[in-house]
């Protein structure tokens, strides 16, 4: 008889085919974080390359008469040229993120002018006096927000204008401590990946299972509890071969599970008329595959379900 899995897919399954719940969210939550990124690098670049009044040249930190609160500015020190992304495994909860806020995020004061001159951060102060504003007063050119935006210095006369795109979106262009150049970067990785999954057999799927360091590892820890293996023995090297031997290996040999279970007769792809039912070796489709996966496991839901309003009923 044949079946249609229909709403029955576990969520799971129904994710890796349509991965466009999570995975979307974690896009948008990527670009939201390098927009910000990119934002306080603006503000980094902003001090970084600012002009201060008089002979001091520097960052826009002046305190009365155009004193520097530092003698000596770093610039460098201040921009971040080597960014290293971790990826954290672990699910966010309310306790990180909810529709209150992002939690734990202390309060930053605004950045004004406070009445200690050595706290003064002034980007922008006008004067009645010629060629005393404090903000870039050096006839350069330099560039905000990943270098969309350019600013040039003249005598007397700024220019902002914005960049072309096109122009600058790429390796050659985007400077390594733009923000520009990591979304380029990620934008150009998202392109490149395969649109579908890699084909694969089943019996690939079960000696790429046999290969994984993680069920290895499960496995070398439940032989050393157990104590069936004699001390001294490299459980790790036992743990290896029963994987091979019982799972599937890179060779022909030693695949007791796929030679039992490749003549294994399965359900019919949904819409396929056939007479017999195909075997799980003849399984080439990865959305067959699909459906057969979601098609025994509500069966054997179904089959735990029975048991348990049995035993119900016989306890009662």
């Amino acid at each position: 008889m044949q079946r249609n899995s229909g709403s029955g897919n576990p969520r799971s399954l129904k994710s890796l085919l349509n991965p466009n719940g999570e995975t979307g969210s974690a896009i948008n939550a990527a670009a939201a974080a390098q927009e910000v990124r990119g934002r306080i690098d603006e503000y980094i670049s902003l001090l970084r390359d600012a002009q201060g009044t008089g002979n001091n040249a520097g960052y826009c930190l002046a305190g009365s008469g155009g004193a520097h609160p530092q003698a000596t500015t770093v610039g460098q020190g201040c921009t971040v040229t080597n960014r290293k992304f971790e990826v954290d495994d672990a699910d966010l909860t309310d306790g990180d993120v909810d529709l209150t806020g992002l939690k734990g995020v202390a309060a930053v004061s605004t950045g004004s002018a406070i009445s200690s001159v050595e706290a003064s951060c002034i980007l922008h102060q006008h004067t009645a006096s010629s060629a005393a504003n404090r903000f870039q007063q050096q006839q350069k050119e330099y560039k905000l927000l990943g270098g969309m935006v350019k600013i040039t210095n003249g005598l007397g006369s700024t220019t902002i204008e914005i960049e072309d795109l096109a122009a600058i979106a790429k390796p050659s262009v985007a400077d390594k401590a733009e923000p520009l150049a990591y979304l380029y970067k990620a934008i150009k990785d998202l392109k490149d990946a395969p649109a579908t999954p890699a084909e694969e057999s089943v019996e690939q799927m079960f000696k790429r299972l046999a290969r994984n360091p993680t069920l290895e590892a499960q496995l070398k820890a439940k032989l050393n509890r157990t104590g069936r293996i004699a001390t001294g023995t490299d459980t790790k090297a036992e743990a290896t071969a029963i994987m091979h031997n019982n799972i599937g290996s890179k060779q022909h040999a030693g695949n007791k599970l796929w030679n039992e279970l490749k003549t294994t007769e399965v359900e019919p792809k949904t819409g396929q008329a056939t007479m017999t039912k195909p075997k799980l070796a003849e399984t080439t489709d990865i959305e067959h595959l699909d459906q057969l996966l979601a098609y025994y496991s509500e069966e054997k839901l179904a089959s735990l379900r029975q048991l348990k309003a049995d035993l119900a009923a016989g306890s009662g």
